[in-house]
C-alpha cells in the first residue's frame, strides 16, 4: 500500500511477542491528543509501559502498519472471555504525522479481516465523542455507532471465514 501523500509503502502484519518494544514505542512517540484518543485518557509513559507489560497476558492480536520499518499505526483486538458467539473490542492508533494516509481504515479492515478468520462475530469499539476520525471510519466499515455522555460505540457484526477470507488475510501480509 501507497500512502496517497509519499511514496512511502505501507505494509501490515500481525505482530508476535518478539515485537512488544516496538508497540511500546509505537505509543511512546503517539502525541497528547492521540494518547487520549487511543486510550480515552491522557495516558502517560509509565502507564504505557504498564499497559504494553499487560498485553502478553491479555491474548490481544495486534495487527502493525509499518512505514520505513517502524510501527506507525497499531490496531488491537482484545477478546471477551466466554463470549459466544465470540466477540473481541478493537482500538487503533496512528501516529498523527501519518493520518489521513487511509491507514486506520487500511488497518481496520485488515483487523476485521483477522477477527472473521478467527471465528470472532461480533466487534466493539469505544472512543471519545471528540475522535470523528474514528467514528467516521466506524460508520463507513458499516458499525452502528451509537453516543452517549461523552463517548460514541460501535458495533460490527462479521461473517463467518471462507477460504476466500483465509486467503485474502494471507495475502494482506
Amino acid at each position: 500500500m501507497h500512502t496517497p501523500d509519499d511514496t512511502s509503502t505501507v505494509s501490515l502484519r500481525l505482530l508476535g511477542r518478539a515485537e512488544r518494544g516496538a508497540v511500546m514505542r509505537h505509543f511512546l512517540r503517539l502525541g497528547p491528543e492521540e494518547r487520549q484518543h487511543r486510550f480515552s485518557h491522557a495516558a502517560s509513559d509509565d502507564y504505557i509501559h504498564r499497559y504494553c507489560d499487560g498485553l502478553e497476558e491479555s491474548g490481544a492480536i495486534l495487527v502493525g502498519a509499518f512505514v520505513d520499518g517502524e510501527i506507525r499505526g497499531l490496531a488491537e483486538l482484545l477478546g471477551f472471555a466466554g463470549s459466544w458467539p465470540r466477540t473481541c473490542e478493537f482500538a487503533v492508533s496512528v501516529q498523527a504525522a501519518y493520518q489521513s494516509r487511509g491507514i486506520g481504515t487500511a488497518l481496520i479492515r485488515q483487523s476485521l479481516l483477522v477477527a472473521r478468520n478467527r471465528w470472532i462475530s461480533r466487534v466493539c469499539m469505544t472512543c471519545l465523542w471528540e475522535n470523528v476520525r474514528m467514528r467516521r471510519i466506524a460508520r463507513a466499515m458499516g458499525a452502528r455507532v451509537t453516543t452517549e455522555g461523552g463517548e460514541a460505540d460501535g458495533e460490527l457484526r462479521l461473517l463467518w471465514p471462507t477460504c476466500l477470507s483465509v486467503l485474502s488475510e494471507a495475502a494482506g501480509y
